[in-house]
């Protein structure tokens, strides 16, 4: 179960992601910062938390190659998920 703050995040980009119709995206990074960032999540830790955030918001539209992307990110000491209107 995820705490507070990320469920919050979660739900902000849901939100967020009503309103562009499909024109955003989720970028994972190991900067707290992006340029084109709308919103940032908190930090994040444990990599394992990056899977079930991609989950809530993804919800049945989630597939595994996702999880296989963002793998990278696993050495990462901080990982941030910047949500970012195309």
């Amino acid at each position: 179960m995820l705490s507070t703050i990320y469920s919050n995040f979660c739900n902000e980009v849901k939100e967020m992601s009503l309103g562009l119709e499909g024109k955003s995206q989720l970028y994972i990074t190991c900067e707290k910062s992006h340029p084109k960032s709308l919103l940032t999540s908190p930090t994040i830790k444990d990599y394992s938390i990056v899977v079930t955030i991609l989950k809530k918001i993804y919800g049945n539209d989630y597939e595994s190659r996702e999880e296989y992307f963002s793998e990278q990110y696993k050495g990462c000491d901080e990982i941030y998920l910047h949500f970012v209107k195309l």
